[in-house]
């Protein structure tokens, strides 16, 4: 049955259809509201840049060798399906006193491991260097890491289109977890975006180390004013 089919019956026949024909004309009706959603007025069919599309595993390889992304150093088993995985750069900064970056010390994280304690934000960063004039990027964690209470970011996960860096990681964890140098511990997806390009031009740029906060307002305590 075609969609346009199953838009046209009568309340009688839609009544009368068995539970299969019924989940069979819902399918197909999303399938035709799917396609209208991909015209525009004048009945032009949108490209799928101007939708917005995540990259496969097999784009992300072809846009790295046409040059459109850089992954250094790149592997192709670390393709997934729709991203690829990065690594834990074995270098860390410690955060002593929560909320307050200004008391850091930065550790390395030997081949034995390192073991990361909850009530404690670390910073550390990719081992590979992300950069793309044309995709935008989110970072996530991987299921492995999540599911012993790791957090990989805590809320910074979009890389703008223009930025070049080793992403520097937001790291928290719920229960005493080891973590060890050059580890898979997330995934980055690459993202088509939608109207004309503005590339990030922020301060955090060709960061090669974690890079602590630059809000330098955040950091400074709160004074009581007179009344």
């Amino acid at each position: 049955m075609t969609p346009q089919a199953c838009l046209s019956m009568t309340p009688q026949a839609c009544l009368s259809m068995t539970p299969q024909a019924a989940c069979g004309m819902e399918l197909a009706a999303r399938s035709l509201d799917t396609t209208k959603q991909g015209v525009t007025g004048g009945g032009r069919r949108r490209s799928s840049h101007e939708l917005g599309m995540i990259l496969t595993g097999p784009a992300i390889a072809a846009a790295v060798a046409k040059g459109d992304i850089l992954i250094e150093p790149f592997n192709a088993s670390d393709l997934n399906p729709n991203s690829y995985n990065y690594h834990l750069f074995p270098e860390l900064y410690t955060v002593a006193v929560p909320g307050d970056q200004r008391e850091t010390s930065c550790v390395s994280i030997p081949g034995t491991g390192l073991l990361l304690e909850p009530d404690r934000l670390y910073l550390g960063c990719t081992d590979e260097t992300f950069h793309s004039s044309k995709y935008a990027m989110t970072l996530v964690g991987r299921s492995s890491a999540g599911r012993l209470g790791v957090f990989v970011n805590i809320s910074a996960d979009l890389g703008h289109m223009g930025s070049r860096n080793r992403w520097t990681l937001e790291i928290k964890v719920i229960q005493p977890v080891v973590v060890y140098p050059h580890q898979c511990i997330g995934q980055v997806a690459f993202w088509v975006t939608t109207g004309p390009p503005n590339p990030y031009a922020g301060r955090y740029q060709h960061d090669d180390r974690p890079q602590p906060s630059k809000d330098v307002q955040l950091l400074s305590p709160s004074h009581e004013t007179d009344a």
